[in-house]
């Protein structure tokens, strides 16, 4: 389906179709109709699935333009997917819409003037939004609709505290939800506690099919010295690095920059001015390797990134996902590789290969190959037995229906498979025995 299907703003369905948005993705699709019609809901989709233009184009084609006043709130849980979202929101903005996003994400407090001056979006942080309540800095008379994004992230840790007291202040009229990865027992204790009727799912995936999953056997090398031998051998066109532990991220960016790597390194203890100058950076073509914490593997959306490296296996295998799904976005291919040891983080390994399906590889020192051990090998085909059975089963196959048929086919099969057993071992047994016959004679 495309976006002219639905009843959207001439204008932002020109804008639209200039940046090439012209098929709805299937979570667009799903959702389009109710949130165009004001309706509440939660959806679930994969990463990269394009949740993030099935709540904007709503949003912009709901505002009141003859209202000059802020009349929707995105919120986000980190700081660069509000500037990433705000970059999605400033790509439709034209003279024609007359609208303006306010993109609140540092420790000020004073809206971008052109947001005061137009129909504005407000997209922030739960920390925020609840700063500006507290100040009285936010007028909430006009919101008609609210967004919380990668929703499970949202009601984690501080931020839970933050979002209990804006539902505290605020009741809107609209309440749109968006996850990858929340379970289904968390998905039904939301829609009661906000009396939301409808859910939408695209697919039971958390990551797009898209995506190559790899678990690479580092034969106890330490991680820094792996991923300069994958580097080498795969020469990736770009690719992100995630380290579970801030300090581990530090050590090998530092490492790696001294060693004259084209990197960048993005935690939480990066400022704001160093991430907006990191991104402009990585636009531009300046880095290929991007070192990176957790803070990174939600929404960031980077088309051109060719692969993605775990030094480890997260502990919360939610991570995983969100890492992985890095690559692979908006239908182009992209592979995943999980550096690990057998000994290492055993119970980590086996809850991800329940979840996703991975082949194996070894790397050493100048060379990246196929763990041959692990990997599954396909099933050969034994003609001889299948020609067999099939002679079988014509013999008891009739095109009447008789009490218990699929059992006698069933039979005959069985029968035909230990009867060639019976051949293969009587064969076996008369090659050893014409061996043995050989050897006795010399």
């Amino acid at each position: 389906m495309k976006f002219s299907s639905f009843n959207l703003k001439k204008e932002l369905l020109e804008n639209l179709e200039n940046k090439g948005y012209i098929n709805c993705k299937p979570i667009q699709e799903l959702t389009l109709k109710a949130s165009l019609r004001k309706e509440s809901f939660i959806a679930k989709a994969e990463t990269g699935s394009g949740k993030t233009h099935a709540y904007i184009v709503p949003l912009i084609n709901n505002l009141n333009y003859s209202l000059n006043k802020i009349q929707a709130i995105i919120l986000e849980p980190t700081i660069e997917l509000t500037m990433q979202v705000g970059e999605f929101l400033k790509e439709l903005v034209s003279n024609s819409l007359n609208f303006y996003p306010c993109i609140l994400t540092g420790s000020n407090v004073l809206f971008d003037e052109k947001s005061l001056t137009r129909p504005s979006i407000l997209v922030t942080t739960p920390g925020k939004l609840v700063q500006l309540l507290k100040n009285n800095s936010l007028s909430l008379k006009f919101i008609f609709s609210m967004v919380l994004d990668e929703c499970d992230m949202l009601f984690e840790g501080d931020s839970k505290k933050d979002m209990n007291f804006i539902f505290s202040n605020f009741e809107p009229e609209q309440l749109m939800i968006f996850t990858a990865t929340m379970k289904d027992h968390l998905i039904a204790s939301i829609k009661k506690t906000y009396h939301l009727n409808h859910y939408f799912q695209a697919d039971k995936n958390y990551v797009s099919k898209t995506v190559r999953h790899h678990l690479v056997d580092i034969k106890h090398v330490d991680p820094l010295s792996a991923l300069k031998a994958f580097i080498k051998i795969r020469q990736p066109y770009f690719c992100l690095v995630f380290a579970s532990r801030v300090q581990t991220a530090s050590r090998v960016y530092q490492n790696l920059y001294e060693e004259g790597y084209k990197v960048a390194l993005l935690t939480s203890k990066t400022t704001l001015r160093e991430r907006k100058n990191i991104f402009k950076r990585i636009n531009d073509g300046e880095y290929s390797l991007l070192i990176c914490s957790d803070v990174a593997s939600r929404g960031l959306d980077l088309d051109f990134v060719s692969d993605v490296v775990s030094l480890d296996i997260p502990s919360n295998i939610d991570y995983y996902y969100h890492r992985a799904g890095r690559t692979g976005r908006n239908d182009k291919e992209g592979d995943s590789f999980v550096f690990y040891n057998d000994d290492v983080a055993k119970k980590d390994k086996e809850n991800l290969i329940k979840k996703i399906d991975f082949d194996y590889y070894v790397l050493k020192e100048n060379s990246l190959s196929k763990d041959k051990k692990r990997n599954k090998q396909p099933k050969k085909r034994n003609e001889a037995l299948e020609k067999e059975i099939k002679k079988a089963v014509s013999k008891v196959r009739s095109n009447k229906v008789k009490p218990n048929y699929k059992k006698k086919m069933r039979m005959a099969a069985e029968k035909a498979e230990k009867k060639h057993k019976r051949e293969i071992i009587a064969q076996n047994l008369r090659s050893k025995k014409k061996a043995m016959a050989a050897v006795n004679k010399k």
